[in-house]
């Protein structure tokens, strides 16, 4: 809905309306920001965006709900006890294979890519690939 909203209302150019929405993705996802409230936060969010008009505006106001949501103390507390969990499907655990995957970080132990261990079109030689046990070593 923000990519049409910026591309189709506020004239934003591609360039910056993929970076300025991936962004914001990475984001929502991260924080798990329509999880709760879904219809609530969607209306508060659209309601940030209902009079901007500019490709300026509409980025600066996204901007601005990025930079409230992922403060200093996001990343340096929340983020950190959000990992801290057994959970395969919490948002902050989710968010961090995404970037593992896109980093090209191989699976712990192996020279195999996280990408490909979790690509269900490539035969594992077990039925099943457990997630919780694919810790990317450093890359």
């Amino acid at each position: 809905m923000f990519y049409l909203i910026g591309r189709l209302k506020c004239g934003v150019p591609e360039h910056q309306l993929r970076r300025t929405i991936a962004r914001w993705f990475f984001m929502a996802s991260l924080t798990g920001r329509f999880s709760g409230s879904p219809e609530t936060v969607m209306e508060e969010d659209l309601a940030r965006v209902r009079d901007v008009a500019t490709p300026e505006a509409f980025v600066e106001a996204m901007d601005l709900v990025i930079a409230s949501t992922l403060t200093n103390d996001y990343w340096s507390i929340t983020l950190p006890m959000e990992l801290e969990t057994s959970s395969t499907r919490s948002p902050a655990f989710l968010a961090f294979v995404a970037a593992q995957c896109v980093l090209k970080a191989p699976v712990l132990f192996s020279a195999k890519g996280l990408l490909d261990a979790l690509n269900p079109e490539l035969k594992a030689p077990k039925a099943s690939v457990d997630l919780h046990h694919l810790v990317p070593g450093p890359t």
